[in-house]
């Protein structure tokens, strides 16, 4: 009766299995596990990622704060990591980034992050005096091309998931040394978000970014993506962009001081890499120019002024070589044309013969053999169903002469239609509809009370230009 009472003792059980090797063994094995995946994985992580950094990017140094790993639910965390030239020059950093991996999918035959979360990351691209980007820096020196054996084609790439892709309050700091005073832009904050990106055949997910410069220029990007085969397709606009903020990059090549005016564009959009030929077009383009003003540097008044220029309606589609513009339209705008004393004309003083600041007309060597003759290309077929020209004048002074010779236009409309071709061994252009008004035009000396010519109008109608 005792021995029936002890079999059936679940404790005396329990203690037998608590105390058998395998339990035991069990136990050690996951207990190793947890502190292998929970201490020494980041601690390995913090030490070792740096030297690695440091060997394969030409002694770059990187940073990295609190490290954190789940080993049971699959997730990294890395906190404060940050990456510096040798100088100290901060190249690339980001407070916190979160790699959630679905534990399930390694038996599913494809990777699935199940989130990945970067936040407040950090972004320097510099470009050089010698135009070299910091980023290309970065890239290891690859062997000659005969010291390279040639490699199989390529196959499928990696069978991964992504269902959530996220960065957030991102910066973007662009710096252009060649300029004589540095060409300065950021961006801020930038904020990203894609859904289900995967490398699997023919699987597409959103995407949506969104980012603002310290100037308030925004930028819009959104649409579907798949990254096997690569297609994409969705709309891309931009707005408020401050013509002075072009300008910054390109000031030593221009003899302009910084320009008022705005930029607006927005576009819908195909790209299709996956047939022999690439597919890209273009739907519903629009482009405007507000309050453009641009003056030289040694004059005090501006020699051309725009309150508006408007590109509506573009299409464009590479297989056909196809372009077609709805409108073009400029409306108030005037041009100031003046020959100084020398006999110089003001517009021939836009472009800068040599720029600021740089040696690059004394170190650059041309090239002796011209370039070999290639095939031409199928020519472009342009098509602008309306291009309009409202309320702009011309103004013209020559100084060479004694007193100064004066003409202009009070008031220029033109309406026509423009076909063309562009792109072959020739330029082909059409202009129809054309319909012209010009009014206000005089002709006379600086010192005259009274212009010597004056016409009140001229018109044309139903013109043709071949």
């Amino acid at each position: 009766m005792q021995d029936t009472q002890t079999k059936q003792d679940p404790s005396a059980a329990l203690k037998r299995i608590l105390r058998s090797k395998y339990f035991i063994i069990g136990v050690a094995l996951l207990l190793t596990y947890t502190l292998v995946g929970f201490f020494l994985v980041p601690y390995l992580i913090r030490q070792n990622v740096p030297k690695v950094i440091e060997t394969q990017l030409g002694g770059r140094v990187a940073n990295i704060g609190k490290v954190r790993v789940n080993p049971f639910l699959f997730a990294l965390e890395v906190n404060h990591f940050r990456l510096f030239e040798q100088d100290g020059t901060p190249i690339v950093r980001f407070d916190r980034l979160v790699v959630d991996f679905e534990t399930s999918s390694l038996f599913r035959w494809a990777w699935t992050f199940r989130a990945i979360r970067l936040e407040r990351p950090r972004l320097n691209i510099l470009i050089d005096r010698d135009g070299a980007l910091n980023l290309v820096k970065m890239i290891p020196e690859t062997e000659s091309a005969e010291e390279i054996p040639r490699e199989a084609e390529a196959g499928p790439p990696p069978r991964m998931v992504f269902p959530k892709i996220k960065i957030v309050e991102g910066e973007i700091d662009i710096t252009d040394l060649r300029q004589s005073t540095p060409a300065m832009v950021r961006i801020l904050p930038l904020n990203l978000e894609l859904e289900e990106v995967s490398t699997l055949q023919d699987r597409e997910g959103p995407y949506s970014l969104v980012a603002t410069t310290a100037d308030e220029e925004t930028f819009h990007w959104t649409g579907h993506i798949t990254l096997h085969p690569l297609r994409s397709n969705g709309s891309l606009s931009f707005s408020n962009i401050k013509v002075d903020t072009l300008w910054a990059f390109i000031r030593d090549y221009v003899n302009l001081k910084a320009p008022e005016g705005l930029l607006h564009f927005k576009t819908a959009y195909t790209l299709d890499l996956s047939g022999s030929e690439p597919l890209v077009q273009i739907e519903g383009l629009g482009l405007r120019v507000e309050g453009l003003r641009l003056t030289l540097n040694d004059a005090t008044d501006p020699f051309f002024q725009l309150r508006l220029a408007e590109l509506s309606d573009t299409h464009f589609d590479l297989g056909p070589r196809q372009l077609t513009v709805g409108g073009l339209h400029f409306k108030n705008g005037r041009v100031n044309v003046d020959v100084d004393a020398t006999k110089t004309i003001n517009l021939t003083k836009i472009l800068r013969t040599e720029a600021v600041g740089t040696d690059a007309a004394a170190g650059v060597e041309k090239p002796t053999n011209p370039p070999a003759a290639t095939e031409p290309a199928a020519p472009f077929n342009i098509q602008v169903e309306k291009v309009g020209l409202q309320d702009f004048a011309v103004a013209f002074k020559d100084n060479s002469r004694a007193p100064a010779a004066i003409a202009g236009i009070e008031d220029i409309d033109l309406d026509l239609r423009l076909t063309a071709q562009a792109g072959g061994e020739t330029l082909e252009v059409v202009v129809q509809q054309l319909m012209a008004n010009i009014g206000g035009i005089q002709m006379g000396q600086a010192d005259s009370e009274m212009p010597e010519i004056q016409i009140a109008s001229l018109a044309a109608t139903g013109g043709i230009l071949d």
